[in-house]
């Protein structure tokens, strides 16, 4: 699909995922901007009402994050059930170096070990981000902004519900300084 901006709004009508009765209000740059990163799931026109274009639930930016994070939690309930099983304790480190691709381990990645260790087969990947896909979120809430959209609402969007409230309780204690 190689259309720009303006041609979406002309030529289609936008649906979410789930959503096939009503499409998405698109009137400028400004609404299709909050919807960039998300996947084209189906695109097809005909002759009596145009192009449909079908999207994702979630952004792409979320979808490949969460892969990313169920790959490794994982990973690292695997080398906990098999130190279990041995009657082995379970090394952080080692649990670290089983899921570090390069470098130095990420704070993500450091709680996820934590979290294992922990909880074992119980724990989860909740409310964790790793940098890659923050920096996808930093420029998309940028873009948000540059069209237009107001902070929180974009921050809103792009980081979700959870992020936002944090952020917000992190505002009223600065503002109460």
């Amino acid at each position: 699909m190689h259309n720009t901006p303006e041609e979406i709004l002309e030529k289609y009508k936008v649906y979410a995922y789930g959503n096939d009765m009503v499409p998405l209000r698109m009137e400028s740059k400004k609404d299709l901007v909050a919807y960039y990163p998300y996947l084209v799931t189906m695109m097809f026109s005909n002759k009596e009402d145009g192009g449909h274009i079908h999207l994702s639930q979630r952004s792409f930016i979320d979808i490949e994050e969460e892969e990313r994070l169920d790959y490794k939690i994982k990973d690292l309930k695997k080398y906990y059930n098999k130190c279990k099983r041995k009657k082995e304790k379970f090394d952080k480190n080692k649990a670290l170096e089983r899921i570090l691709f390069l470098g130095e381990p990420e704070p993500y990645e450091i709680e996820l070990v934590n979290r294992v260790a922990e909880l074992g087969d119980k724990a989860t990947f909740e409310n964790l981000h790793d940098s890659f896909h923050d920096r996808m979120r930093d420029e998309w809430y940028q873009l948000m902004l540059d069209n237009g959209w107001n902070k929180w609402t974009a921050y809103r969007w792009v980081y979700g519900w959870h992020r936002w409230a944090l952020k917000m309780n992190e505002q009223k204690n600065i503002d109460k300084e």
